[in-house]
């Protein structure tokens, strides 16, 4: 595995993590445009280390003549500065601080076709659906000109890191363009899993990792240890790795619709099965007129129960189809299978899974 993923990594030697994350994320999406035919590219298929990808945009001012220069480099994982600081919202003040470009690292100026004395200044463009922070705990201690190697050493200061993370409307590690760019809901993320490494040096030590399971309860995963943590031990962990991800998961679905298709059809059969419940509870109140409210109130508790089998039913075994975007950038989904009304001689409404025939071919 350590071959496949990169061919530096060692055997039985202890990796970093971050390097083999990156190396992971990397491998994955070079396999992606390699392996898929290209048939099946034009289908949009969604490249999963996109999910993960964000952009970092550098400024460099000249000196000379204050002519800006501006490009952008994507990242999988967002690097910050460990070394004086002790939060999180700290070490992402450090990345936009302003850096002088002197001396050996003077700015070559297309403009004044001369190296000058610059200015620059590194902000967050565009924040990833999931969000991973490194944080830079391995730092360069000296270079040993006798043995000609480096010495590391490792950073142990605890870090404070918040359980959501919120951009804020004035964020100074987003650069002002970009951050009218982004919309409000894309700028808060929750605190979902966290990687540590224990051991005081970079050569030896042990990762474990703390994730938090879909019912919002915390566990410690130490090899084939698995233990409940409070999140209040969690925030106190030495953390390496940060794992965040949007908190608007409704609007999530829609992006990711618009990506991939996989959520389409689950938004649309929602849309019906509410668009269902209005038309049901409408029947149920003219129904109250002229019946028992007992007999009303038992079928809708069954028609519920019969919804909720559907839906989930759906969820597990339908097959999704990519929706269509207008000029405007809204997402038109439309289900592949709709519910069918069954009349029965009980009284009670029945539905069936009927498929429906694609507008466009895929």
């Amino acid at each position: 595995m350590y071959k496949a993923v990169n061919d530096l990594f060692t055997p039985g030697c202890q990796e970093d993590a971050h390097e083999y994350l990156q190396s992971l994320l990397d491998r994955l999406d070079s396999a992606y445009d390699d392996t898929l035919p290209n048939k099946n590219k034009q289908r949009k298929f969604v490249n999963p280390t996109k999910l993960m990808e964000g952009a970092i945009k550098t400024d460099i001012m000249c000196g000379g003549c204050r002519r800006h220069s501006f490009t952008e480099e994507p990242f999988y994982c967002l690097s910050l500065s460990a070394e004086d600081t002790t939060s999180l919202e700290e070490s992402l003040v450090i990345l936009s601080h302003d850096e002088l470009m002197q001396g050996n690292d003077k700015y070559f100026c297309v403009e004044c076709q001369n190296k000058k004395v610059s200015k620059k200044r590194m902000t967050i463009s565009r924040l990833p659906p999931t969000l991973i922070i490194h944080l830079k705990r391995f730092c360069v201690s000296k270079y040993s000109s006798q043995h000609k190697q480096v010495t590391m050493h490792k950073i142990s200061q605890h870090i404070q890191f918040p359980e959501v993370l919120d951009f804020g409307e004035k964020s100074p590690y987003i650069h002002e363009d970009d951050l009218n760019r982004i919309e409000n809901g894309d700028r808060k993320y929750e605190l979902y899993a966290i990687l540590v490494h224990s051991g005081p040096q970079v050569g030896y030590g042990h990762y474990y990792a703390l994730v938090k399971s879909p019912s919002g309860d915390w566990f410690k995963m130490n090899d084939s240890q698995v233990l409940p943590i409070p999140i209040k031990r969690v925030l106190k962990e030495q953390a390496y790795l940060l794992f965040y991800r949007r908190t608007t998961h409704v609007e999530m679905d829609y992006r990711l619709a618009a990506l991939t298709g996989v959520e389409a059809d689950a938004i649309a059969m929602r849309q019906h099965l509410n668009s269902e419940n209005e038309s049901k509870s409408a029947r149920a109140t003219e129904d109250e007129e002229s019946s028992s409210s007992s007999h009303t109130s038992n079928s809708a508790n069954e028609t519920g129960i019969r919804e909720d089998l559907i839906t989930q039913n759906y969820f597990e075994e339908s097959e999704c189809k990519r929706p269509s975007t207008d000029t405007s950038g809204s997402v038109e989904v439309v289900p592949k299978k709709i519910l069918h009304h069954i009349d029965t001689a009980d009284g009670i409404d029945e539905y069936q899974m009927v498929g429906m025939p694609s507008s466009t071919s895929s």
